[in-house]
């Protein structure tokens, strides 16, 4: 029984080490964030592609804010607040403060009495070269 104990233990931190280390190296590759949920798919826009710099931005306060746009996305051109709510923000973290390419929607949501905001599908970190 003991055995099977410390087995589970390592296997469950290999897998607790793996969650960490995927989280804490975004230049390991592209991470899929919102591409597979149907209510992204289903959303009308054009899917673009847009490279920026992912930075902290501070959400309208109160009862009609959307706490769930706490990160924008800074291009050249301009600054779109970006939806990040749920497991958006986690994989989304380890990305602010540097310059990445997002696959994604703007989607307007002025009929909802909101501004436009980037639903992302994918984002990468870009190095120096690629920037």
């Amino acid at each position: 029984m003991l055995i099977l104990s410390v087995g589970l233990l390592v296997a469950g931190a290999s897998v607790v080490a793996s969650a960490v280390g995927a989280e804490s190296a975004p230049d390991a590759g592209t991470v899929g964030v919102y591409a597979s949920a149907e209510w992204y798919q289903s959303r009308p826009e054009a899917e673009q592609c847009w490279r920026g710099v992912l930075r902290e931005r501070e959400p309208v306060a109160g009862p009609g804010g959307r706490t769930a746009t706490s990160l924008e996305l800074s291009t050249a051109d301009a600054a779109y607040p970006v939806y990040a709510a749920g497991v958006g923000r986690r994989l989304m973290k380890p990305f602010v403060g540097r310059a990445v390419e997002v696959q994604g929607k703007l989607v307007d949501l002025g009929a909802e009495g909101f501004e436009k905001e980037l639903w992302v599908a994918t984002m990468r970190a870009l190095d120096a070269k690629t920037r």
